[in-house]
């Protein structure tokens, strides 16, 4: 068979031209066998190369529309939610107006964009009433992967004041708080009984006579005892006890007060407010006050149930305590209800402590473990507080 030379060339020239977009494909193909397990963004990078190299020699071929609707599938804009609370979404087309605005991602998240130092309430402060709260950020890169933080600043209402209490209201001399429904409310400290001279079956110490404390567990609290010291007064001691004491050392439990209690404590507390024989009578009858000592730290045994690492309460005498849960107060005698501060009365010759001890601080037996928290309690004269040698011996709180 003869063919003339125009047909042959004619014939090779459709046979290259049916070959071409074959032949770009495969010079496109590493572009695409490279993006392979890559990020979206790099994958619409590599389809976008391909798409050039196939589309640069063939734009009309098939091999070039499906190269577009490659990078179509793989560069689409993923449309984002509604912003979250806070997120200033960049608007318009300018970036030199983006100042810590957020644009929507190719994976459908935001991400920050800064372009330029965006002043806040850090540098600019905040309008009375108001204060700059900063919150921090967090999303994800392109991967998937925390890929980014940002910190936005803003300012926000002050919380309200703490409503007020007993701790934050001071009160003129004369008066003390009282927690009432409505608030903390200055009250008039009760009157002093009237000077009671003549009403005591025994004279007070002399003059110069030093006073300490003693003290013991009594049931489930701690029971307090003025006494007189050493070379005192032993006369006094005689009367109180009926028999020659001639150290003169001595408690004032007698018989010389029939049975009252109350008589007896008024008497103690003219005696620790410095009352002394033939001298005037102090301002007021003063209780013995308590201590408190848990490891290093130790104070005032009141009943501050938040601050101290141990409060008293139910202060009076053995057989009448204040009531810790009610405004007045009902140990006896009366007057220690007087002696008080921001947290409430805290004299009496009696107290129960209230320790930071828990159910896992005893053993089986009832016994408080050595590794429970050190809760130890003691007495000192109102006038002496804090002074070892005038004050009673700490004593261990090991009971429930």
């Amino acid at each position: 068979m003869r063919f003339s030379l125009p047909s042959i060339k004619f014939s090779l020239r459709e046979c290259a031209r049916s070959l071409l977009p074959l032949l770009l494909i495969l010079l496109a193909l590493p572009l695409l066998l490279g993006a392979k397990g890559c990020s979206d963004s790099e994958q619409c990078k590599a389809a976008k190369e391909a798409e050039r190299a196939i589309c640069g020699a063939a734009p009309e071929s098939p091999s070039c529309q499906a190269a577009r609707q490659a990078v179509a599938d793989l560069c689409k804009q993923a449309e984002c939610p509604a912003p979250p609370d806070g997120v200033k979404v960049c608007e318009g087309g300018d970036p030199s107006k983006w100042c810590g605005c957020w644009t929507c991602s190719a994976r459908g998240n935001y991400t920050p964009t800064v372009m330029q130092a965006c002043p806040d309430c850090r540098t600019t402060g905040c309008p009375p009433g108001q204060h700059c709260r900063v919150e921090n950020v967090h999303g994800t890169g392109e991967s998937g992967a925390p890929g980014w933080a940002s910190s936005m600043a803003s300012c926000v209402p002050d919380p309200p004041p703490p409503a007020p209490t007993c701790v934050t209201t001071p009160c003129a001399p004369g008066y003390h708080c009282q927690e009432q429904a409505t608030g903390p409310v200055c009250v008039p400290d009760p009157m002093p009984p009237e000077q009671p001279a003549m009403k005591f079956p025994v004279r007070f110490p002399k003059v110069g006579v030093r006073v300490y404390s003693n003290n013991h567990k009594y049931g489930n609290g701690l029971d307090g005892t003025p006494r007189i010291g050493s070379s005192g007064d032993p006369e006094l001691c005689e009367a109180l006890h009926h028999v020659p004491v001639p150290r003169g050392d001595c408690h004032f439990d007698s018989d010389v007060w029939r049975g009252d209690s109350v008589l007896r404590g008024r008497y103690e507390m003219w005696v620790l407010a410095g009352a002394r024989d033939g001298q005037p009578l102090p301002a007021a009858p003063l209780g013995l006050v308590w201590e408190y000592k848990s490891g290093p730290e130790r104070g005032r045994c009141h009943d501050d149930r938040v601050s101290a690492a141990v409060s008293c309460d139910h202060f009076g005498n053995a057989a009448t305590r204040d009531d810790p849960n009610t405004p007045a107060f009902e140990g006896l005698p009366a007057e220690l209800g007087a002696q008080r501060d921001a947290y409430g009365p805290y004299a009496g010759f009696f107290t129960m402590p209230q320790c930071p001890h828990t159910p896992a601080d005893f053993g089986p037996d009832g016994r408080l473990l050595s590794s429970a928290p050190e809760c130890s309690v003691r007495s000192c004269p109102p006038l002496a507080e804090e002074e070892d040698s005038a004050c009673g011996p700490w004593t261990l709180v090991d009971w429930r």
